[in-house]
């Protein structure tokens, strides 16, 4: 689906690059052949004799550029003068080519030959080679025609018009009809494909309701050709203009309606927002009747109804694409992405229409293009979707079956392989956690249950419960209270067993509720088992209990063996004398939290804690003073923090994500605790402690500044007499 979407994405690139610089190639260079225009406008009834004397109007107006737009000349016919310079060298036949649009007639005047109109509409310069999709109106100028000379053209039309005379030879027109009928058939093939595919998906997936769509691509591919000129092809397409002279408008605004309808199937509106849905169908319903008034509104009208078509269907994209907005799937890019196309498309007739682009084929009917392409996507993306989802499915289906034995086994070494990754990547703290947690998962795929739970109580110093699902823990930590003693009793056994037992839940009593009691090897006092809870009248085999006490034995020893290698670890890195951090451990470790902290802006404070007069206690008081300094240090520290010794007589404590003004009143705290502390074992010997504090500044990119300034802060509060707390901003070097 993401490989379909970005070749949609590249498709839109594509079009808009070509549209952008689709200057058409100068099909002639001025040595070759050139011509000039001047317009007027005059009633149905002028003749040349009369715009020529200027009975009718005062003369005709000379155009700078090469083309000319007019609204629409409902009541008038306009008049082109066109001076032709015809290089005497270039034999054959020149032709006045003129964009096919809301042209009802072109009479020439050749007034060197004869003042007699020759009705010329639709006459191609190749009779033999009549295309079945041209994009041109021809005027074939006489064949012995060389130099300067003088036509004059009477065009009958009805809506914007904008005329952009060619002088082209006879190898010229037909390249310019062979490259427009290719586009032609490129936007028509492309919506009789949407049909196709849509029948084909209804008929494969009954209930895919692809009839609207592929009404929709047939309506768009009639609209088309009807605006374009070629409804003489389809089989009694003559007589379909007969039904008004606004029929290629009034489709558009039908299908206008249905692309409400078909965007309401495709964003599934009905179940995500039913409002919506119902807005959307009822305005289909009103789009598809004013297509049928609009067709039959009088050729005078036509000026206002190309504007008022425009305005539908931007209204249109714009509350489709919003409406695609609200379905949450993936697929919605793709439409909303086309959608977003076809409303600049649908401006670029406009911009030619203002001179701001070339009056290309790309430029005047590539909506047309990207009408073709929404029709393929709204059938095409559902259709791939459902493929892809029945082909996981089918491989879902082609899965091996295990035997319960192979599950077992599978789940034995998932289970381990889940252990080792997780633990080589768990800090200190999580060992047990971490190691408990993926014991409970890896029982679910295994053993059927409605919930488990381990209890370690005093396990490694921590009392932990952990639930499986989470939304049973408060039950379970109902009944660590009210049936404790009965657990920690049968958990000092060493066989796992099964109970039923009653206690009192959160939604009231709960009778008869059957557990598996695994014990799990917690050296006394603490305690701990391996609870998995069923319904009371499933029972556990014991093949079952067997492989839970597995599990069980697994996941603790794994839990063990990291926290001893973990204890191993820390022993090199602690000061044996003091307990906390030496100072080589601890200065990598302030790097990192340091690099950590500026990265993601967060706070850090830092505290220097140094024994005042430590040099005048006795020598055998010195080290349990400092001893007595760091237990009461991590009475107030917090999860996170970390205590390591700078020098003989001083402490850092690294305190990520704590303000200054919180650093200084947990430094308060602990001068105030330090002074009513005494050492029972030192003849109740009293000490004092001061302490600096720094906190990081954005600015430092490595901690040396913020050290120099935690020395300088200590040193201020010893240099006061001791006993305080004193702070050093970024100006204190």
């Amino acid at each position: 689906m993401r490989i379909l979407g970005q070749s949609l994405i590249a498709l839109l690139a594509w079009f808009w690059l070509t549209l952008a610089f689709a200057q058409v190639p100068n099909e002639l260079p001025i040595e070759q052949g050139s011509l000039q225009i001047a317009i007027t406008q005059a009633p149905p009834e002028a003749s040349l004799d009369d715009i020529l004397s200027g009975r009718v109007l005062p003369g005709i107006t000379p155009v700078l550029a090469n083309s000319v737009s007019l609204p629409a000349p409902t009541l008038n016919h306009v008049w082109l003068r066109l001076k032709l310079h015809l290089p005497a060298y270039r034999a054959g036949t020149w032709h006045i080519r003129l964009n096919r649009q809301g042209i009802e007639g072109i009479n020439a005047y050749f007034p060197e030959i004869s003042k007699t109109r020759v009705p010329v509409l639709r006459v191609l310069h190749d009779q033999e080679k009549r295309r079945h999709f041209p994009d041109s109106y021809y005027v074939s100028l006489p064949a012995d025609w060389k130099g300067d000379k003088i036509v004059y053209l009477e065009i009958i039309g009805a809506g914007y018009l904008h005329l952009e005379p060619k002088l082209l030879s006879r190898a010229q027109a037909e390249r310019q009809d062979q490259r427009g009928e290719k586009i032609f058939i490129a936007t028509y093939l492309t919506l009789l494909f949407g049909v196709a595919f849509a029948l084909a998906r209804q008929h494969v997936h009954k209930g895919a309701q692809m009839v609207g769509t592929a009404v929709w691509a047939l309506v768009l591919l009639l609209a088309s050709m009807v605006f374009n000129g070629h409804a003489e092809v389809l089989p009694g397409g003559s007589y379909s203009l007969a039904a008004g002279p606004g029929l290629g408008l009034g489709l558009f605004v039908m299908a206008a309606g249905q692309a409400l309808w078909v965007t309401r199937s495709y964003a599934g509106m009905n179940r995500h927002v039913p409002f919506l849905s119902s807005i959307f169908d009822k305005a289909g319903w009103v789009l598809l009747m004013l297509g049928v008034a609009v067709t039959y509104l009088p050729i005078g009208y036509m000026g206002l109804l190309q504007t008022g078509v425009l305005a539908l269907w931007t209204m249109t994209a714009v509350a489709c694409i919003f409406g695609l907005s609200m379905d949450s799937r993936q697929t919605r890019w793709s439409a909303i992405l086309v959608w977003c196309g076809l409303l600049l498309a649908m401006f670029t007739p406009v911009l030619a229409y203002w001179l701001a682009l070339p009056a290309s084929q790309p430029v005047r009917i590539g909506f047309q293009l990207l009408l073709a392409l929404l029709v393929l996507v709204h059938v095409l993306v559902p259709w791939i979707r459902a493929m892809l989802q029945a082909r996981q499915m089918q491989k879902r289906k082609s899965e091996p079956v295990f035997t319960p034995e192979q599950k077992i086994d599978r789940a034995r070494e998932q289970l381990m392989t889940g252990l080792n990754s997780a633990l080589r990547a768990a800090s200190e703290g999580d060992l047990e956690w971490i190691a408990f947690r993926r014991l409970l998962e890896g029982l679910k795929p295994v053993l059927p249950q409605a919930a488990s739970a381990v209890i370690a109580m005093n396990y490694h110093n921590e009392d932990l419960l952990l639930v499986e699902p989470k939304e049973a823990k408060e039950r379970y930590a109902m009944l660590l209270n009210q049936r404790g003693n009965l657990l920690r009793n049968l958990s000092r056994s060493t066989a796992p067993q099964q109970i039923v037992i009653d206690f009192d839940g959160p939604d009231g009593p709960l009778e008869h509720v059957q557990l598996a009691l695994i014990p799990l090897p917690i050296e006394k006092p603490g305690w701990g088992a391996l609870l998995v809870e069923r319904v009371a009248d499933q029972a556990y085999s014991d093949a079952e209990l067997s492989m839970c006490a597995e599990f069980a034995s697994l996941a603790t020893t794994a839990g063990e063996d990291a926290a001893f290698a973990m204890q191993e670890r820390r022993g090199a890195e602690i000061d044996p004398d003091v307990g906390v951090y030496r100072h080589d451990a601890i200065d990598p470790i302030l790097r990192k939290i340091h690099e950590a902290s500026l990265l993601q802006r967060r706070s850090l404070s830092v505290l220097l804690i140094a024994l005042d007069e430590y040099n005048k206690l006795p020598e055998v008081s010195r080290l349990p003073a400092m001893r007595a300094v760091a237990d009461l240090v991590r009475e107030e520290a917090q999860y996170g923090w970390t205590l390591g010794r700078m020098e003989e007589d001083s402490l850092l404590m690294i305190v990520p994500d704590l303000q200054i003004g919180l650093a200084r009143e947990l430094a308060e705290r602990i001068c105030t605790t330090a002074r009513k502390h005494s050492v029972a074992d030192l003849a109740n010997i009293r000490f004092n402690v001061s302490i600096g504090i720094a906190q990081l500044q954005q600015i430092e990119r490595s901690p040396q500044q913020m050290l120099l300034r935690l020395a300088k802060a200590l040193a201020k509060a010893r240099e006061y007499g001791g006993n305080q707390v004193q702070s050093t901003d970024s100006a204190v070097l």
